[in-house]
């Protein structure tokens, strides 16, 4: 059954996760604003989101797009900035 997800263990320590992309172009200025940063995300990421939301798709019993009772269950505290356990 997670077959589709374990594949990609290996994986994590040999392959990039992507790159952030920083305007270093504009100045900010009203006639060239900095364009917000953003991740390109590498082809191994846009594949393992896939496998998870297929998986989430085909295991609705799992309910894992419940995100925050599943951070509630797990003692996980989220907020802005770093999440904190406890």
């Amino acid at each position: 059954m997670y077959e589709h997800l374990t594949l990609f263990l290996p994986m994590f320590d040999k392959e990039t996760y992507g790159e952030w992309n920083v305007d270093k172009e504009n100045d900010g200025s009203a006639e060239h604003p900095f364009q917000m940063p953003f991740v390109n995300y590498s082809a191994f990421v846009e594949k393992l989101h896939e496998a998870i939301y297929e998986f989430q798709d085909e295991h609705p019993d799992f309910k894992l797009n419940r995100y925050y009772e599943i951070l509630e269950k797990h003692n996980i505290k989220w907020g802005y900035g770093l999440h904190t356990i406890g």
